[in-house]
């Protein structure tokens, strides 16, 4: 069966996209957050597991699509799986002009889209008549081997880019400015959350090894602390290059502190030859996400704290 993925706005959802998702599971396999996902599920994880199951992507534009870092994530991911030959996006406007989707995307103004505003049946109708006519012709002129090797040659030229870049002075300046790019970032969510908290105050370190480097950063909260760091071993390789988020907890007896936990990421390079970033477990497409990571796992650890 087809799998249709819904990327939309949370605040779409009630009145447009729930309704939409109910309309299409009769005939589709519905990728559709409130059906998919369940309380403890790791997000990124499971919105790439739908990218990558689903055959068409339905975006539904909205003034709360632009404005939210998600969406445009899943947005980023639709467009790498679309080639020449392989139509994904169907895009929706909800309450948006030709002009608001041209100044939030002008590729995204190319596509043909259908308005909300000619009501919930010519919606889906124009869903069900697009995947019909693009599986129709995608029978008519490919058969799944040529795809397959299509898809094979891709992957091997970007494997053999990365490859190539991740030995040059110019890949590791690359991933060297994505890695400061997160140090700064990191400095200024922390910065704003000192500003913010009124019951218990983050500090921002002041020791000069950490207040004055581009390639480290700490903050802490009580006893709970983390440094971020971002290590090149060598100016022309990106294998000896690594970030690294540590958490701290300071002992009563010493100034040196106990190691709770340690993520190493390395570097890597997408179709697009942008860094991304991936540990042992982890694979983050963005440095927001993995400062997402970063702060959201010190407020797990600094709640612990508190607790006990």
């Amino acid at each position: 069966m087809i799998t249709l993925f819904l990327s939309h706005a949370y605040e779409d959802q009630e009145y447009f996209v729930r309704p939409l998702a109910e309309a299409l599971k009769s005939d589709f396999k519905v990728w559709y957050s409130e059906y998919e996902l369940t309380l403890g599920d790791p997000l990124l994880k499971k919105i790439e597991e739908g990218l990558h199951s689903c055959d068409y992507g339905i975006v539904v534009l909205s003034q709360h699509f632009f404005a939210k870092r998600w969406p445009r994530a899943e947005l980023d991911g639709l467009f790498g799986l679309e080639t020449t030959e392989r139509k994904v996006i169907l895009p929706i406007w909800k309450g948006v002009s030709e002009e608001e989707v041209r100044d939030f995307s002008p590729i995204l103004a190319g596509y043909l889209g259908i308005s909300t505003d000619q009501g919930m049946a010519r919606v889906v109708n124009e869903i069900k008549r697009a995947v019909a006519l693009v599986d129709r012709y995608k029978g008519l002129q490919d058969a799944a081997w040529k795809e397959k090797f299509a898809s094979l040659n891709a992957d091997v030229k970007h494997r053999k880019a990365a490859v190539a870049l991740a030995q040059t002075i110019d890949g590791v300046q690359q991933v060297t400015r994505a890695a400061r790019d997160i140090i700064v970032e990191a400095r200024r969510r922390s910065e704003m959350l000192a500003e913010q908290l009124d019951a218990f105050q983050l500090k921002v370190s002041d020791d000069p090894r950490l207040a004055n480097s581009d390639r480290m950063f700490g903050a802490g909260v009580g006893h709970l602390s983390v440094i971020i760091s971002f290590e090149a071993g060598a100016l022309d390789s990106v294998d000896q290059c690594a970030f690294h988020v540590c958490f701290f907890r300071e002992r009563d007896s010493s100034r040196d502190g106990e190691l709770i936990e340690q993520y190493d990421f390395l570097p890597k390079f997408d179709r697009q030859l942008r860094v991304y970033w991936q540990s042992s477990d982890k694979i983050l497409s963005t440095g927001d996400a993995l400062l997402d990571l970063v702060f959201e796992r010190f407020a797990e650890l600094l709640k612990s704290e508190l607790n006990g």
